[in-house]
């Protein structure tokens, strides 16, 4: 995971079950039997991003008015998900889109990188101004 995403980062629990990961406050919580899952077990990186978007980046971005202004401008929401729980979510979905569409573009398709970059312009150039450390990571 990028550092910057481990920043905040205090304890991660591994249990079994079938229930899906969660990040209460500094915390991790993954089940590994949900994430062996078929269409689970193909994205748990994506899962994590998602999960550690809520523990380093929430309560320092959720309330930024950058941020606020960002999800104004762009013509709507990178997910169902996003949109519904725009508060809670919208940080986490995009954060992961953004890190796939400016740190991995090459792994994505055309269209999906094309709706990245048409659906959240605006979230993507905040997110582009943080300066974040990805280390390990290096653009491609």
């Amino acid at each position: 995971m990028p550092a910057f995403l481990l920043n905040r980062l205090r304890v991660v629990v591994i249990n079994d079950g079938d229930r899906p990961f969660l990040a209460p406050r500094e915390t991790v919580v993954i089940h590994t039997d949900y994430g062996s899952k078929p269409g689970v077990s193909d994205f748990v990186e994506e899962v994590l991003l998602h999960e550690l978007g809520h523990v380093s980046l929430d309560t320092v971005h959720r309330l930024n008015d950058s941020w606020r202004n960002a999800q104004l401008s762009d013509p709507t929401y990178i997910s169902v998900y996003a949109q519904r729980y725009q508060d809670r979510e919208d940080i986490a979905e995009s954060i992961t889109a953004w890190f796939a569409a400016r740190i991995r573009p090459n792994r994505l398709s055309t269209e999906d990188l094309e709706t990245i970059l048409t659906t959240i312009p605006n979230r993507l150039s905040y997110f582009d101004r943080q300066g974040f450390d990805v280390t390990p990571y290096t653009v491609e």
